[in-house]
């Protein structure tokens, strides 16, 4: 196992409809040390975050089954989690680009698996140094990614 001490057990909720794709980033993130949480579409996802299951990143594709896409789920998760890390995935980027949370993150597919780990583990530790920041200086904060593609 290639456990990474810099993530803790960070907890990921990974939304996405396809069951090949769902496992395949599910047992990469559990490989790396990850906690993850798997939903196949933006309501059930929903209901995570709204309950007491502790979320730390959220993996969202931005095309959804029901009545939440991807971009909608975000937002959602962010009116009661406003500091909840967000990677969207899509391989129509540009039609909701608009949309996406400040802060977040897009993965344009294909994407690669470490393109994924790579893109959780630095959302995760710019946020915790946010929080040492913002402790520490009660204003400043860590800047997240911005909308980075794998090649």
């Amino acid at each position: 196992m290639n456990r990474d001490s810099s993530i803790g057990a960070a907890a990921v909720l990974v939304v996405e409809e396809e069951p090949i794709i769902l496992d395949m980033i599910s047992e990469e993130l559990t490989r790396k040390g990850f906690l993850v949480l798997e939903a196949e579409t933006g309501e059930a996802a929903l209901s995570m975050i709204e309950s007491d299951q502790r979320v730390d990143v959220l993996f969202t594709d931005t095309r959804l089954p029901g009545k939440l896409n991807g971009w909608q789920l975000a937002q959602a998760a962010r009116e009661n989690h406003p500091e909840i890390p967000v990677v969207y995935v899509s391989g129509f980027v540009i039609e909701g680009q608009a949309a996406a949370v400040p802060g977040s993150t897009i993965l344009k597919k294909p994407y690669r698996l470490s393109a994924v780990v790579e893109t959780i583990r630095i959302l995760i530790h710019n946020r915790r140094s946010a929080q040492r920041l913002w402790s520490y200086e009660g204003l400043i904060e860590a800047p997240a990614l911005q909308h980075r593609q794998d090649r």
